[in-house]
């Protein structure tokens, strides 16, 4: 498999249906999966409820995501507090090679506070809180990136 690397860019939006709509324009998305209403668990905050799209653009994937309901503070926190938002959330790094996520995660506990970790789809991700040096969370992930094809997604599993 592939090494992508820099794999996906994460934004977060208060307006699902216009973000959306921005994105496809702005990134010459030409199709988002379309997932409403996702229910899913995270360890550090509880079930929380999600419409998630995802899009593909020369090889990158951009996910959009708007918290419904839940403890959804890790995604709320880059919104403004009135009006339209959207905005990067997260730059995800993709890792098939498990030693070598290993190593990075290592490296990035060093200098960064996790904010949120699980499991999903057989593999792991690992938001780091790297707003004060980057401006945006920074994902290190090995989710498969079989479940994530540019012609749409499956349904929603926790594993």
């Amino acid at each position: 498999m592939v090494d992508l690397n820099f794999y996906q860019f994460g934004y977060v939006t208060n307006d699902f249906d216009r973000a959306k709509q921005e994105m496809i324009e702005q990134h010459g998305l030409k199709a988002v999966a379309d997932l409403r209403g996702i229910e899913v668990s995270f360890p550090a905050f509880g079930p929380i409820r999600l419409n998630i799209g995802f899009g593909f653009a020369g090889g990158a994937q951009f996910e959009l995501i708007e918290p419904v309901d839940g403890d959804a503070r890790v995604y709320r926190c880059v919104l403004p507090d009135t009006g339209y938002g959207l905005r990067l959330h997260h730059i995800s790094r993709h890792y098939s090679d498990l030693s070598e996520l290993r190593v990075a995660l290592r490296e990035a506990r060093r200098r960064w506070p996790v904010a949120m970790s699980g499991e999903m789809y057989g593999g792991e991700y690992h938001y780091f809180d790297t707003r004060d040096t980057l401006g945006h969370f920074t994902e290190l992930s090995s989710l498969p990136l079989e479940v994530f094809p540019p012609e749409g997604l499956p349904p929603h599993r926790d594993t």
